[in-house]
């Protein structure tokens, strides 16, 4: 039996050699017996051709006999994955205010979150040694042309069974529920994308389409919960402040984002949380440089920026976001080394802009447009993505576009870089103070059956 090691088509840095469980196997239904085992545990999901058609079929794995058996598990995942992202964030490089929760809820160490997004599906799981490891996984896309896509939602599935295989070996327990379904140590949410497949597929009201019968069974089967934009900003607004020094805690605007929304929230005078959404991400910017746009030429910059502003600005008036009782609001989002060391070059070796610091000198509006992205730093971000691979080297000049178009239309004249993690290090969060939300399986066929009767 082999392992996974490096035959998985990616870099030896970019995952982790410590996955015992998955096994470059050939054919699932060359099994001979009815169980097999991992590693010890039962794993519930395997992924099999069956008549030359990719299915994506239960199998109850059992004792461990390696000598026995060959068969494809996740494999064949990983190997047509080559973009899965793997991180590791060590308990030395987490803020202080994390890890005082962590210290203080260890007994439920490991715990995990799950985050489907518009561009990616992320697992962050944080082990019993305090560390946190962050998985990134492309989101099939589930719609086109306002129809379901059938084999995405297995992609989906898969990706998902794939991520429950990862969380067994860093010590998740399964409970009677599953490893996701009901278990308490394990969050799993959907945002923005799954939010505007669902009201189309409401909308369209199809209770007898194969393909929603699908998507029904797969929010069934995980348990997932799709939580609105105010959940969204609130709980990325609690992640980017751990750690921020108190002295700038009255002045955040917080930003996450997104692939398929952009959050913000600040708190006000009150002490409560006002949060907005912007239908504009990612996937959105992204989609502007192609047909031979590049994020790397200043002009192409500046048209996206001007195509921004108008759909920004058409969305959410800025007359309609007051900052109450902001004095000098100052947009906090979240780090990236690249962005940090992008900063060091172009703005000062010793410019301090993350908020833990007491010092911390914020960027200027007009420090991104003249130095961030001068044409000295936009060659530099392609030649480091070109050298690298890091798609953040070609996302990077798009989002710092994006910030400042932001800070520009709506008074903001300084940001800072809060804690790393966004959404998917609140939810670990939440997992570690409240455990697992009560909340009743999303069933679109239930809402539709509702919807035709309360029309």
């Amino acid at each position: 039996m082999r392992l996974l090691s490096n035959q998985s088509g990616m870099p030896p840095s970019s995952f982790p050699n410590s996955t015992p469980f998955l096994l470059n196997l050939s054919d699932a239904f060359s099994l001979k017996q009815d169980e097999i085992s991992l590693h010890g545990d039962r794993v519930v999901f395997g992924y099999v051709k069956r008549q030359k058609k990719r299915e994506f079929l239960p199998i109850q794995l059992g004792p461990y006999q390696p000598e026995s058996f060959e068969c494809v598990l996740f494999n064949r995942f990983v190997q047509e994955h080559p973009e899965i992202q793997y991180y590791k964030y060590s308990k030395d490089n987490l803020n202080e205010k994390f890890m005082s929760l962590v210290n203080r809820k260890q007994s439920k160490l490991p715990v995990a979150a799950i985050d489907i997004g518009t561009t990616s599906t992320k697992l962050a799981l944080l082990d019993k040694s305090k560390n946190v490891h962050l998985i990134k996984v492309p989101t099939p896309k589930l719609r086109k042309n306002g129809k379901l896509i059938g084999d995405n939602i297995i992609e989906l599935e898969l990706t998902l069974g794939f991520l429950e295989l990862m969380m067994l070996s860093y010590g998740v327990e399964r409970t009677r529920g599953g490893i996701i379904r009901n278990n308490p140590r394990v969050r799993s949410v959907a945002t923005e994308g799954m939010r505007r497949i669902l009201a189309s597929t409401l909308e369209k009201g199809d209770s007898y389409s194969r393909n929603v019968h699908q998507l029904d069974r797969l929010f069934e089967d995980y348990n997932l919960q799709v939580i609105d934009n105010k959940e969204e900003s609130r709980l990325a607004y609690e992640s980017l402040i751990q750690g921020a020094h108190q002295i700038f805690l009255k002045h955040f605007v917080t930003l996450d984002l997104g692939g398929g929304s952009s959050d913000f929230a600040f708190k006000t005078k009150e002490g409560e949380v006002n949060t907005f959404s912007l239908r504009r991400g990612m996937r959105f910017s992204d989609n502007q440089f192609k047909n031979g746009k590049s994020p790397f030429n200043a002009s192409h910059i500046k048209s996206f920026k001007e195509k921004l502003i108008k759909h920004i600005a058409g969305e959410l008036q800025p007359d309609d976001v007051g900052f109450s009782g902001l004095e000098a609001p100052v947009l906090l989002i979240g780090d990236r080394a690249e962005l940090s060391a992008a900063v060091r070059k172009y703005c000062g070796a010793n410019r301090y802009v993350h908020a833990s610091e007491k010092n911390a000198n914020p960027l200027t509006v007009a420090e991104i447009e003249e130095k961030l992205l001068s044409p000295e730093a936009l060659d530099a971000y392609q030649e480091l993505y070109e050298q690298t691979g890091n798609r953040f080297y070609r996302s990077l000049p798009i989002r710092l576009a994006f910030y400042q178009v932001f800070m520009t239309l709506y008074g903001i004249n300084r940001v800072l870089i809060g804690a790393e993690g966004g959404l998917k290090m609140a939810l670990l969060a939440d997992v570690l103070k409240n455990g697992r939300p009560e909340y009743e399986s999303y069933s679109i066929l239930k809402k539709i059956w509702e919807q035709s009767n309360n029309p």
